[in-house]
């Protein structure tokens, strides 16, 4: 990714917390659960010092999709997130983003 404090801003407006521990300029450590899900946000140029695969470009491929399928938005904010809406999140409609 190319701006780490705004998708940093995002996370944490769905409820994710900033693990400060293994989180610096170039990548942050996100909590989604107290028990310890959490996921890794890393810089563009910080990401090719993890995999050994070529760093693919956002604009023509895929890089990740992660998803969790609930019913309702209600059910999202149940599970524990903030509603993802007014944070820049983007509604799956019929097929479609949008």
């Amino acid at each position: 990714m190319t701006d780490l404090p705004l998708a940093i801003a995002f996370s944490e407006a769905v409820g994710c917390i900033v693990d400060p521990d293994f989180s610096d300029e170039k990548a942050a450590c996100l909590v989604v659960e107290a028990d310890g899900s959490a996921f890794m946000l890393l810089t563009r140029d910080f990401f090719p010092s993890s995999p050994d695969l070529p760093v693919g470009d956002p604009a023509t491929s895929a890089a990740a999709i992660t998803a969790v399928m609930l019913d309702s938005r209600a059910d999202v904010i149940e599970l524990g997130c903030m509603d993802p809406i007014p944070a820049g999140g983007v509604p799956h409609v019929d097929g479609a983003a949008g």
